[in-house]
């Protein structure tokens, strides 16, 4: 008996340290599966300050090789019903996330024979903190909140961009790359929301800045309207103030567009050194020289606050801005290995495919909290509206979301205050004519011989005016009126160069303005193509009213005569554009490379 009482004790105790054990255990365990999704949930704001890195750089990065990417598949997706709110579980990822990883996936491609085009997994992309640097300014939220309600309310959204070499793609081997930023932004919006048909424009113009744009911009958004623009201009500007002042008039055209567009400047960084050049010193080198490294914060000679007066123009509008420099400007001018610099530019001025990620994440992070904040319940305006949306109240591809918003009819021009840098809305003297308005331009009791005529097709197509006799004559009326008198303003004139069949024709300025006549010979012996090229004339406005016979119909008269004498034995001449400003800066440029890129169709793929 004893015996078996000291056994069945000794069972008992086993017993109760095996469960004291368990408890233990699964104490411990709940413990660090809350630490681990607090690590998880909740960036550390404030880690504690090492006194030495074991990495081989600094708490922030500096000097240390760049973190490899996570490991953990991403958290599946919750699919969105249309017509419902965008409400999903807090522990899944709602379908328009634009979460590191799901970019990350949803930005990859094939590799590329170009190094230029290849996507690295690898990239560092933007942490929680520098997204909130990078957001220069949140805006008005109710254009993106509209955009967001059309997205949700499962409708087709036109996607625009405007810009310079930046996101006209000029460092890439193709200006249709995969790579760029706004072609990201595309693909987010296709993976978010594939229940429709989403389009996208290029409307971008290499070498060109916003004083070729506020003329053009007719020209480079697409027929329909679009329903989100990016603008990217801050490393475009010739000189300042005179191009705040353009990209200011040019913003406020945008904002008075009858679709309405949601809007968002996006602010590449100029790093450019003071004296230096748009290479790298030593452009074989993987790591930046010190000169590479002596860019400033404001810039530097003619267009040294250029990104500043942009973001003044944006908080003054309230227009969402987010800006590069503002995200990575401490990392980059000091070197971290998380960002390095020679990686993510391709030189001093362009981004790489690893900038147009960042770029495109700082976009979309926008994107992302504007749709959440549509569909989300406590989001009354968004609620009624995706009601009329879903009921087909507000039917139409360019219908105005505030319309719906409001219950009526929007006006096409919403009320804006007075410029800050612009003394108005127009320039002094502006005007870009091309195809049809050439054609509505032309004075026809003065107009001999020349006809409206379209040669060629798709990216070739060259609509435009046409003469083919000596003594044929175009007379074209320019409006000049808001230039004051006896000033001098900039005349640009677009035509047809070839091998063959061209002949010389003599520009002149008569009625309200005056210029030298110009012999202009549009052949070109030797060669393979026909192609734009743009002549400048320096053109006046006369100095007094009553001086000089002046058509009152007409103001400044441009006068295109073919003339006798050919090099080519024939007399063709036509004249693709016409163009006026106060000052050519790049105007010359951005008129030539803007001329064929027209965004008349959407690109899909």
């Amino acid at each position: 008996m004893a015996g078996g009482s000291t056994l069945l004790i000794a069972s008992s105790l086993l017993n109760s340290l095996l469960l004291l054990t368990l408890l233990a255990w699964q104490q411990m365990s709940a413990t660090e599966h809350v630490a681990a999704s607090r690590s998880t949930a909740e960036p550390a704001w404030c880690p504690p300050r090492p006194s030495a890195s074991l990495s081989g750089g600094d708490e922030d990065g500096h000097g240390a090789p760049p973190p490899s990417p996570a490991a953990a598949a991403p958290a599946a997706a919750v699919a969105l019903p249309i017509a419902s709110s965008a409400v999903v579980s807090a522990s899944a990822e709602p379908v328009y996330s634009a979460s590191e990883h799901r970019l990350k996936r949803i930005w990859w491609h094939p590799p590329h024979p170009s190094y230029k085009e290849q996507h690295d997994p690898k990239w560092t992309f933007l942490n929680e903190r520098q997204l909130a640097r990078g957001l220069v300014n949140p805006g008005d939220p109710q254009r993106l909140r509209c955009f967001a309600e059309k997205l949700l309310a499962g409708r087709v959204s036109r996607l625009s961009v405007l810009g310079g070499s930046v996101s006209f793609g000029t460092t890439f081997t193709t200006g249709r790359s995969r790579t760029l930023y706004h072609w990201k932004v595309y693909q987010y919006l296709n993976a978010s929301f594939p229940q429709a048909a989403h389009e996208h424009f290029q409307g971008a113009v290499p070498a060109s800045g916003p004083s070729y744009m506020e003329h053009c911009v007719g020209w480079h958004l697409p027929p329909a309207g679009a329903d989100l623009i990016l603008l990217e201009y801050a490393v475009n500007f010739d000189a300042m103030p005179d191009d705040a002042q353009c990209f200011e008039r040019l913003l406020r055209k945008l904002l008075r567009l009858p679709s309405q567009p949601a809007i968002i400047i996006v602010n590449t960084m100029e790093i450019v050194p003071p004296g230096g050049r748009l290479p790298w010193e030593k452009p074989d080198a993987s790591y930046p020289s010190q000169m590479d490294l002596s860019f400033v914060w404001k810039g530097h000679g003619p267009t040294m606050g250029a990104e500043d007066s942009i973001n003044d123009v944006a908080s003054y509008y309230g227009v969402p801005c987010v800006s590069l420099r503002g995200a990575l400007f401490d990392e980059l001018k000091g070197n971290a290995s998380a960002f390095p610099i020679k990686q993510v530019f391709h030189d001093r001025h362009h981004p790489s495919a690893w900038g147009h990620s960042l770029m495109a994440q700082m976009v979309t992070n926008l994107l992302e909290k504007a749709i959440e904040a549509a569909g989300a319940p406590s989001s009354a305006a968004g609620v009624r509206l995706h009601r009329l949306l879903s009921q087909g109240a507000a039917a139409g591809a360019s219908s105005s979301c505030l319309a719906a918003l409001d219950k009526a009819h929007a006006p096409s021009a919403p009320k804006l205050w007075p410029p800050i840098h612009a003394e108005g809305d127009e320039a002094p003297v502006g005007t870009c004519l091309k195809d049809m308005a050439l054609a509505d331009k032309l004075q026809p009791t003065s107009t001999v011989g020349f006809r409206y005529l379209v040669e060629g097709s798709d990216a070739k197509m060259k609509p435009g005016i046409v003469g083919h006799r000596p003594a044929d004559v175009a007379s074209f009326c320019l409006d000049i009126s808001r230039l004051e008198r006896g000033k001098p303003f900039v005349l640009l004139l677009g035509h047809l160069i070839s091998y063959e069949h061209m002949g010389i024709a003599k520009v002149s300025c008569v009625d309200d303005c005056s210029c030298e006549p110009v012999e202009i010979d549009a052949h070109v012996p030797g060669g393979k193509f026909s192609v734009f090229k743009a002549k400048t004339i320096v053109a006046t406005r006369q100095a007094a009213a009553g001086l000089h016979k002046v058509d009152e119909a007409c103001g400044c008269k441009v006068e295109v005569r073919i003339l006798e004498q050919t090099k080519s034995g024939e007399h063709k001449f036509k004249v693709l554009s016409l163009m006026t400003a106060v000052r050519e800066g790049s105007l010359r440029y951005g008129h030539q490379a803007g001329f064929n890129n027209r965004p008349t169709e959407a690109r899909f793929t």
